[in-house]
């Protein structure tokens, strides 16, 4: 089984709403994640994508690749710190979420970071693409990741 089909099935099984939208993972790399989702299930009442679908698949989109760029696809536990969206155009076909770092940041030095210290906090840069190549939503956001061994207390 592919990587990115593993982590479409790990992602629909532990996050109920990306079961719903239907997300699939297309691309999986230490330097760039690809998310998509169909149009249909994440739809509005004005017959295009819906804000919170697209938020959810963008931010999805930077927790798949923090996890692939600094735990090596391994578990690791990943949030959201802070997040900035831009609503460009409306969307009506697939949804389609392209996640990469900030062109300054050296991917590599921050995974050894996080393999050193256990921890790393990171900008995500994903958009929301048509299939014409435009962006259709911006999403800058920072993520944190903590080595699956910390202690996180009580679930």
């Amino acid at each position: 089984m592919s990587k990115e089909r593993e982590l479409s099935e790990r992602i629909r099984r532990h996050i109920p709403l990306a079961e719903t939208m239907q997300i699939a993972v297309e691309r999986l790399a230490p330097t760039e994640v690809v998310l998509s989702a169909p149009l249909a299930p994440n739809v509005n009442d004005k017959g295009c994508a819906f804000g919170g679908s697209i938020v959810s698949l963008l931010t999805l989109a930077g927790w798949a690749l923090l996890r692939e760029a600094v735990a090596g696809g391994e578990d690791a536990e990943i949030y959201v710190v802070d997040s900035r969206i831009e609503y460009l155009r409306p969307v009506y076909e697939t949804l389609r979420a392209h996640a990469r770092f900030p062109a300054e940041l050296d991917g590599a030095a921050a995974a050894r970071r996080f393999r050193e210290q256990g921890r790393v906090k990171l900008s995500v840069l994903a958009e929301l693409r048509l299939a014409d190549g435009t962006t259709a939503c911006r999403l800058e956001g920072r993520f944190a990741a903590f080595g699956a061994e910390r202690d996180r207390g009580p679930r």
